[in-house]
């Protein structure tokens, strides 16, 4: 059999509300398990200016305890990516990094002494359109931008434009409000959330739901939203969760859609 394996520039887009430690275990593991090879993996991480510091720290911290090696090692955290071809791929991307004024390189890199190694890599970018923030890199490196608290819409437009890639994503908010706002945003990737936590490397299998013929209870929400007239059959289940929360009477106005991997409903 042949598998096909399609990268996906994932996302990982943090609040200033997001908790910091669920947080960085979902981009360390996110990012750097499987080596990064893997389409459902953290390649990108946007990150608000108020936590960044705490985030930065906790990061780079784990990060360095993580071990690489023999894969028959099973205190290696990870192993070689899979040929020369990735192994020079990935290097040139950490050198054109290392090269620019755009981004730096805080930890990472690679050692071809003793194999196709690639080092845990982080990448801190100016900006959302750099190089390591929208293309494919398939291996250990994450790329961070951080961004201004109250900039948030912005950011979220160029996390959703930015790239032609998007296949997978997660939020992390603990502000229900916020919830709604990004999960609308970011519609149009397959993603998971577990009550303002997302897994970095984790697709969802919920689908989105249907909001069809029900418009009018829940257009209070919308209008909060500004969401354009019938856009309300997009909204994710958490959605729906957090209108419930704020008051709106939706119990059992929507099915789920099995199998929703990048599916509309309606």
């Amino acid at each position: 059999r042949i598998v096909g394996e399609t990268g996906g520039k994932d996302f990982v887009f943090a609040h200033a509300s997001a908790s910091v430690d669920p947080l960085v275990s979902a981009l360390v593991r996110g990012a750097f398990e499987y080596q990064g090879q893997k389409c459902s993996a953290a390649s990108r991480a946007f990150i608000p200016e108020s936590i960044w510091p705490q985030v930065k720290d906790r990061l780079l911290a784990i990060v360095q305890t993580l071990k690489v090696g023999d894969v028959r090692d099973f205190t290696n955290f990870m192993g070689a990516v899979i040929d020369k071809a990735s192994f020079d791929n990935i290097a040139g991307y950490i050198e054109r990094a290392r090269a620019s004024a755009d981004t730096e390189v805080l930890c990472g890199g690679v050692d071809g002494s003793r194999g196709y190694f690639v080092y845990p890599t982080v990448i801190l970018s100016k900006t959302a359109d750099t190089e390591p923030m929208t293309q494919e890199i398939f291996g250990p490196v994450l790329s961070i931008c951080v961004y201004p608290d109250e900039a948030l819409q912005e950011t979220l437009r160029a996390c959703d434009q930015a790239s032609p890639y998007a296949l997978t994503g997660a939020i992390f908010a603990t502000d229900r409000a916020a919830i709604m706002e990004m999960s609308y945003a970011l519609r149009n990737a397959a993603w998971h959330l577990e009550w303002g936590a997302g897994f970095g490397n984790s697709r969802s299998n919920y689908g989105l739901l249907s909001w069809e013929g029900y418009s009018p209870k829940i257009q209070p929400y919308m209008e909060k939203l500004q969401l354009p007239e019938g856009d309300e059959k997009y909204l994710s289940a958490l959605v729906k969760e957090a209108a419930l929360f704020l008051g709106a009477d939706l119990a059992g106005v929507a099915e789920p859609v099995k199998g929703g991997h990048r599916r509309r409903v309606g």
